[in-house]
């Protein structure tokens, strides 16, 4: 069994007005999903499961990142995806990070 994180969406800015969360509030929010992260990594270490971090390699492709390069969507998709989800580079990606972890890579 695995457990999977959450990707990092804001980092420490938010990148209003190309996402509408102010910086204050993006930081919040990024916290709260950092706190989860850090939540699952213990969970996963106390019950010998194991843990993808798929937080720290999205780092630089968040919300705020250049769309060729950003891996989960804002508010306002500048691809096919849900608002705050990943598109289809952050599944490939997210996808790759975790079928490593599933192969034992």
């Amino acid at each position: 069994m695995h457990l999977v994180s959450y990707y990092t969406y804001w980092g420490t800015t938010g990148c209003y007005p190309v996402d509408p969360i102010w910086s204050v509030d993006a930081r919040w929010l990024q916290s709260i999903f950092d706190r989860l992260n850090a939540e699952l990594a213990q969970v996963a270490a106390v019950n010998g499961a194991g843990y993808v971090d798929l937080a720290t390699p999205s780092r630089e492709h968040g919300v705020c990142a250049p769309i060729a390069q950003k891996w989960v969507e804002g508010l306002i998709p500048t691809s096919p995806a849900a608002p705050y989800h990943p598109n289809a580079l952050g599944y490939r990606e997210g996808g790759a990070l975790v079928a490593s972890a599933i192969s034992g890579g």
